[in-house]
This record gives C-alpha cells, structure tokens and sequence, in this order.
C-alpha cells in the first residue's frame, strides 16, 4: 500500500521569513508527517512525496484508515494536501496529483480508476528528478524510478498526435503497435497509463531535524535554574533519536529573553551521540564563557542527526574511552583554563629554534594501544 502527499503549488514559490523557499518548507513538513507513518519516503517535488507502507496494515489500517489519518495529520500541521491511496505507487503519484482531498483506489481498479485522466498527467512524473530538500547543502535525493525512464515521457506529444487524450485511451492500445512503432518505451508509458510500477520505490536519504521548543511560566536567571530546562528537553530529543536510529550531529541552543533578544550558541560534538547529560554539559559549558545577558522566557534546541554507525566491540582489546565523554571534559577543561590553554602539546618550529604550543587533542587509539603494548602496561 502506497502513500502520495501532494500539496498544490499555490503560493510555493515565495520565500518565509527565514528566506527559506516556501516549496522546501513545505516538503520538509511532508517528510516529517510521512516519516511518522512509514520509513520508506521518496521525494518527487518541492511539494510531492511519496510513502510505502507495505506490510504496516496493522498498524496504519486500511487504506481509507490510513488516508484519514494522514489527512488529519495535516490538517494539524496546517497543509491542505491532496492524499491519494493504491496498491501501486505510479497509481498513488497520479490519483493524488489530478484529484483534491482523499483518494483510495481499490486493488486491482487502478486502470479503470485512472482512464478519465487526461495523458499529460503523466508528465507529473517526470518530475522524478528528486531535489534536496531544506537547501542545497543537504544532501540530494535518489532519482526516482520514474525519472529513469523519461525517454517515455517524451513520446507523449506523438501519442497525443494519434488522438489520445486519456490515460485510458493508451491503456487500450496494442502492446503489439505500441512496441513496433515505439519501441520499449512506448511499453513503459502504457504501464504507467495502466497505473502499474515500473520499479520499487527509492527511500529518500531526507535529513531529519529534531526540536523541541519549551516555554516558561516564570523567567529564569542563571544557569542552574537553565540546567534543568536543558535536561527536560535533551532527555525529550534523546529519546527521539534513539526510536529514529540516529545521533545528535549538532545541537542548536536559541534562549529567547524577555529583552526581546535572542541569544543563540552551536555545538558540535567530537562524535555523534545520544547522551542526553553529555549534551546538556557542552551547552552549559558555552553558556558559561558566554552567559545570556538577561532572564531567559523560552528555550528551543534543534538537533541535526548522524546516522548511527556500526561499531565492533573487541573482547581482546583494551577498553576504548568514549568520544562523547571526552568532548565533555575538554569543554569543560576549556572552560575553567581559557580557550586555546587545553590540549596536547606540539611542537613547532621557528625563526629561535624548536618550541612547544598547544593543538586540538585528537587522540589516535590505534597509537595509543600500541604504545601502552610497547611499554606493558
């Protein structure tokens, strides 16, 4: 069972506030939705994606269930979407994109379901051609199986010339003429009339952004008071990565103050991690060398994810210490001595012979372990 989410380009090409395209925005809050259903998601426009949620029945439904859900779901998100439901995601693409709200289309009836359509539909698909969504340093989407086969879509203004006006007018055609005066593609194009898939669907690499936004009764002042907020929300966040699968990357810390200023710091772990407390400690170690000037109304933290990697625990070696812990003491080494006082010593070269300075600690385990076997310890 597949999924499209298509909301019409109505107004998309103007920039928000944040001077974000409005179509990105708008496909970002497609991915969130659909991820929360399905982690199968494949982007086909700044406003069209697409779901699978093959083998979820039990616990998305049926598909009249399942397209209401996502219907309401947007609703609250304040998208109007056009939702279309089949058994085959070319069906899906093409349902959702030519007809307004709620679309099921039963097994088996996606021919007889998309015959009325006019045969330009189909150029929907050639939008296949996926695009980073949020920005173009986010990395790019996959090419969509439709968009392989854009050769077919070519050959829509010579099947028009022979009078074809809707989709199931090409369904009716012979494959036998089809093939002889157009080749493999004219096969293909009659498939995607016929609403049936040429290829399995393309998960899309979406990058997920995780927030949590906590606003306060009472204004606090001071750190101790903050370190709480900062638990409730990374604890929240932490627990989300985990269900997702994912590492925090970086964090974002905004402290909205009741000056009306905005006071805001980035983190960037040494590695990626879930540690809720090891998160909460770097953003308390940068707020103490660059405290808010004012009491703090409302507290936003924004957490960009890593995939998780795989990493092979030896029972031979020596234990390994943890990156994250160790970007926590570093931070707050660097705290209580100065910036550029913590580190490890180098030595360096100059106009009065050799001299020692200080550079990022950046131990290398492998070294490490050699050294101590070196020295039997």
């Amino acid at each position: 069972m597949f999924a499209c989410l298509y909301a019409p380009p109505r107004g998309l090409a103007f920039r928000s506030r944040d001077g974000v395209p409005r179509g990105r925005s708008v496909t970002d809050a497609l991915v969130r939705l659909a991820r929360l259903q399905s982690p199968c998601v494949e982007v086909h426009a700044d406003n069209l994606v697409l779901l699978d949620a093959t083998g979820l029945e039990d616990l998305v439904g049926d598909g009249r269930a399942f397209g209401a859900t996502l219907r309401r779901a947007g609703a609250q998100r304040g998208l109007c979407l056009h939702i279309g439901v089949a058994s085959t995601r070319t069906a899906a693409l093409l349902i959702a994109q030519a007809r307004s709200g709620l679309t099921i289309i039963e097994p088996g009836q996606e021919a007889a379901a998309l015959a009325a359509l006019p045969v330009d539909v189909l150029r929907a698909l050639a939008r296949g051609q996926a695009r980073g969504v949020g920005g173009s340093a986010r990395r790019p989407f996959p090419v969509s199986a439709a968009a392989l086969a854009i050769p077919a879509f070519a050959l829509l203004s010579t099947v028009r010339r022979w009078g074809v006006r809707t989709l199931g007018d090409l369904a009716e055609q012979s494959p036998e003429t089809l093939l002889d005066r157009l080749g493999p593609s004219g096969l293909a194009l009659q498939r995607f009339a016929r609403g049936a898939d040429d290829a399995s669907l393309v998960p899309g690499g979406a990058v997920q952004v995780f927030e949590s936004t906590l606003t306060l009764e009472t204004p606090v002042e001071g750190l101790e008071p903050l370190a709480f907020v900062l638990s409730r929300l990374f604890e929240t966040l932490c627990a989300r990565l985990s269900q997702a699968a994912a590492q925090a990357a970086s964090v974002r810390v905004r402290l909205h103050l009741a000056t009306g200023e905005i006071h805001a710091c980035r983190l960037t772990p040494a590695t990626p991690t879930r540690e809720s407390k090891a998160l909460r400690a770097l953003a308390l170690c940068d707020m103490e060398m660059d405290p808010p000037r004012g009491r703090v109304m409302k507290v936003a933290v924004v957490v960009e994810p890593a995939e998780t990697g795989v990493r092979q625990i030896s029972l031979l070696d020596r234990p390994q210490f943890s990156p994250a812990r160790n970007a926590t003491l570093l931070s707050r080494l660097t705290a209580l001595v100065g910036e550029g006082r913590c580190g490890s010593p180098a030595l360096r070269e100059s106009a009065n012979g050799p001299s020692y300075g200080m550079q990022a600690f950046a131990p290398n385990l492998a070294d490490t372990v050699a050294a101590h076997s070196r020295l039997g310890g």
